[in-house]
Parts: C-alpha cells; structure tokens; sequence
C-alpha cells in the first residue's frame, strides 16, 4: 500500500495543488491528513473541497484546528488572542458549518494495522496536539516515557513544521514536514509517502516547487486586516518561522 502523509496545510492551496498533483504523479493509494488543515491561511474552503475529493485513510486534529471552536466563549486576554480570533471567525464564515462541525469532531489520534504494523497517525504526540515529538533525544522525557509504553511499530505525526525520520526510544517516528509553509530552512511543501507491505515500511519526503510568490502576494492584500499572517509571509518566504514571533505578537 501507498500512503501520503499531509500535515499542517494551513490554508495554504496552492501549495496543497501542488502536493496533489505530485502525489497523483506518484500513485498514492490512501491520504493521512494529520491535522492543521485550514487554520492560518487564506483558503480553508478550497482547501477542504481539494481533500473531499481524495481517498482518506485518517484525518486528524491539529491544534490550530481547535482555534475554531468555541469563539463564541473565547476571551481575548492578549493582543495574540486577539489576532488569533479575528483569524478563526474569518476561517468559520469560509466553511459551512457541517464542515466545522466535522473537524470540531476530529479525534487527536488514530490507530490502525496496516500490513500487519501498527501505526499512530497523530497531529503532535499520541497524547497532545500541542506536544512535539523531536529527533536527538529532544522529546519531553514524560512523552518518550509514554511512547516507550505503546506496543507500536510506527508513530506518524506533523505539528512542528520540521521533516523527519527518527526514533523516539525504539519507537520510529515520521513527520512529513508542513504543506502550508516550513520551518526546516527548505520553504517548498514537503509530504510523505509511504510504502507499506508485510516486509517493511520505506518512506520518502517529497519536496515539492510551486509559484510562493502569488500566495505572498495574496497574504500581503490580508496582512493589514489579520497581522498574523506577516509571520506566514516570512515562513514562505524564508522556511524558517520568524524570530521572535512571540514577543512581536504580544
């Protein structure tokens, strides 16, 4: 079986166009969607309807996908929650509300056995969308403690803008990297794709070219109303996330 891993597309649709039309080129059998697919981004709806289109073994919650939820009980304490508000009510009047309603309904992580291995597909950790599973012995020691404790043969998670293939204890972990924009100092979209039969798993991240420069030019147009998106202008333009993003936005 050939799997595509896709995470983190933020929005992003021409980079997502971009993505689908390698993995067409590539013969992909099943899409996992691994959670952060609309937020942070102009065009959630487009977005959205590209993947209603294609074959989904699993799809996941991000984080950023829970900034929908609830606005109506979301107090604002900081200038950041603020502009991260103005953002999600922009990206709930794109979708219709069964849409919302779907991904409000995402689960924070799947199980499945494929070729007699067992995976977890996950947006940050098994255990928290905002927890990030890191190479180098980097991972929280409660989270590798956590992992070490699953009888699991592969952990596919996305979250951290980074690629990767790597172990957390005995555990091997892959991050396809993001769709909507890069923190791994390679600013083109990255995804995965998986080989799966009873002998193994091989994987390849894929980075893929597509024209940034009509998608920075559509953020700019947005960046007055939603400052936000200044940080995903310097994510595509750079692959790196912009430096002191907190202390800018606070």
């Amino acid at each position: 079986m050939r799997l595509a891993l896709l995470s983190d597309i933020h929005g992003n649709s021409h980079a997502l166009d971009a993505v689908l039309a390698d993995g067409a080129e590539c013969h992909i059998d099943q899409y996992i969607l691994l959670g952060d697919t609309v937020f942070n981004g102009l065009f959630p709806k487009r977005c959205i309807e590209r993947l209603s289109d294609l074959p989904i073994l699993a799809s996941i919650k991000g984080n950023t996908d829970a900034n929908i939820e609830n606005l109506e009980n979301l107090r604002v304490t900081t200038k950041l929650e603020g502009y991260i508000k103005d953002l999600a009510v922009f990206t709930v009047e794109e979708l219709s509300s069964k849409t919302v309603g779907m991904l409000k309904n995402l689960p924070i992580r799947e199980d499945h056995t494929i070729e007699g291995h067992s995976i977890i597909f996950c947006h940050g950790s098994p255990y928290s969308f905002k927890e990030q599973l890191k190479p180098h012995g980097e991972t929280l020691p409660s989270t590798a403690a956590q992992i070490a404790s699953e009888d699991v043969d592969l952990i596919c998670c996305g979250h951290t803008h980074r690629s990767g293939d790597f172990s957390v204890g005995n555990v091997r972990v892959i991050n396809p990297g993001a769709v909507g924009y890069s923190f791994d100092s390679n600013w083109r979209p990255s995804y995965a794709v998986l080989d799966i039969d009873s002998e193994g798993i091989n994987c390849e991240i894929r980075k893929i070219s597509y024209d940034r420069d009509i998608y920075i030019r559509d953020l700019k147009k947005y960046a007055h109303r939603f400052p936000l998106l200044e940080s995903v202008i310097y994510a595509v333009q750079n692959g790196e996330q912009m430096p002191d993003f907190f202390q800018r936005f606070k």
